[in-house]
């Protein structure tokens, strides 16, 4: 009842496209009993976001297994809710996989080694059950999982289409740069990249600019759980969506918060998109920063410092507000994650400080480092904090600037 409005239609009624709510309404139509064929249309996925393509992969083999085999069979749904499944877990899948005559379809079981936890499991079970998915596993395993790319923080033009001229003036404005982060492909290993693997393990921009996807039909919230235990992957590929949130509203934010549940290496991939969404129009994607920095906080994965270089970068090359970026950096102190926030703030105040370019904004994040210096009881040096302080006059850049020094003198004291 509940899906006969939608399997009763006309197959062709309002599609444009074989999105990822197409492919739903096609695994809906298998678990009911009225499969259709199915299939990924490779040129309208090959124009959206590389984690939406993987979505569809996934959703197409569930659809073929359910109209295949008449039910769901899968050993890659998570033990947890960041996407990781446990090593027992996956072992005794694949043992109830071989008691019923059955294998995991490829996609399927190259889904559970990526979700797969690592950390001291021992091959040696797999290998005991003497199927070819438990080999594969083993071998993964001994591996320490796939071969991972190198991230490359980069500046890019985005690349517009030319407009219509309709007879007014379409002077084109000044050209936006977008902070993105390149995906290097590890050389070659023993066993070649899977179907998911090899989507993800390499991108880069063009040298003549980039034409972001906008990433509105896309599921944010889950492409995390794609690739768990390799955050920046994700990361760089969530960039090629949020990387616009600064300049025109983006949905992309909703991915951070999960992705910084997940697991692996924090590097700069996961701190850019977190510097986008802290630079974002729309206040819903700065909440979703401040969120994502005190998850990472609390895990102790937040590298303050080198969060203050990347924003600093950012605002220098004026691809970011400043003053925009103010008021997350104070909640996410004020709700706990002080000592990584004020490394941060000081880096960031040093780059706008000794940049030699005048900074819109700058008494702002000045005033912001008084109150979070005084709430916390922080002390410390800033560079370029004693010439700026030491200027005549009363503008209230200079009159910030003493009363942080002030702070940090004494508290120092």
């Amino acid at each position: 009842q509940a899906t006969s409005s939608l399997l009763d239609r006309p197959w062709d009624e309002h599609r444009t496209g074989w999105g990822i709510g197409t492919m739903l309404e096609l695994l809906v139509a298998s678990c009911a009993g009225e499969p259709r064929p199915v299939a990924v249309d490779a040129r309208r996925a090959a124009s959206g976001p590389v984690l939406d393509r993987v979505v569809q992969l996934r959703i197409a083999d569930l659809t073929a297994t359910v109209r295949d085999r008449q039910g769901v069979r899968s050993v890659a749904l998570p033990s947890f809710d960041n996407g990781v499944i446990r090593g027992d877990a996956l072992l005794a899948r694949l043992a109830e996989a071989k008691s019923e005559g059955w294998q995991p379809a490829e996609l399927d079981l190259e889904l559970a080694l990526l979700r797969l936890d690592l950390d001291g499991l021992d091959p040696e079970p797999f290998d005991a059950l003497a199927t070819l998915p438990g080999r594969q596993a083993a071998a993964w395993i001994r591996g320490g999982g796939p071969d991972v790319p190198t991230i490359r923080p980069v500046r890019v033009m985005q690349w517009e289409q030319p407009r219509e001229s309709y007879g007014w003036d379409d002077t084109p404005g000044p050209p936006t740069h977008l902070w993105l982060a390149s995906v290097v492909p590890a050389p070659p290993g023993a066993t070649p990249p899977g179907a998911l693997w090899a989507l993800l393990h390499s991108w880069s921009p063009s040298p003549r600019g980039v034409q972001l996807a906008t990433g509105w039909g896309s599921v944010f919230e889950l492409w995390a759980w794609n690739a768990p235990h390799h955050r920046e992957v994700v990361a760089a590929h969530l960039l090629c969506t949020l990387a616009r949130a600064p300049t025109e509203p983006s949905r992309a934010g909703a991915a951070l918060v999960p992705l910084a549940c997940a697991e692996g290496a924090v590097g700069d991939a996961m701190l850019l998109a977190i510097g986008c969404a802290m630079g974002a129009k729309q206040q819903q994607t700065r909440s979703s920063a401040v969120d994502a920095l005190l998850v990472l906080a609390a895990r102790r994965q937040l590298d303050g410092a080198r969060l203050g270089e990347l924003l600093g970068a950012m605002v220098g090359a004026g691809d970011l507000v400043l003053a925009r970026i103010v008021d997350p950096l104070t909640q996410a102190a004020a709700a706990g994650a002080a000592t990584q926030i004020w490394a941060a703030v000081a880096t960031l105040l040093g780059a706008a400080l000794t940049g030699g370019a005048p900074v819109t904004g700058l008494a702002q994040l000045l005033s912001a480092a008084v109150d979070v210096a005084e709430d916390h009881r922080i002390s410390g040096a800033v560079q370029g904090l004693d010439e700026l302080a030491a200027r005549t006059g009363r503008s209230q850049q200079v009159v910030e600037a003493r009363r942080l020094r002030d702070v940090l003198a004494r508290n120092a004291g």
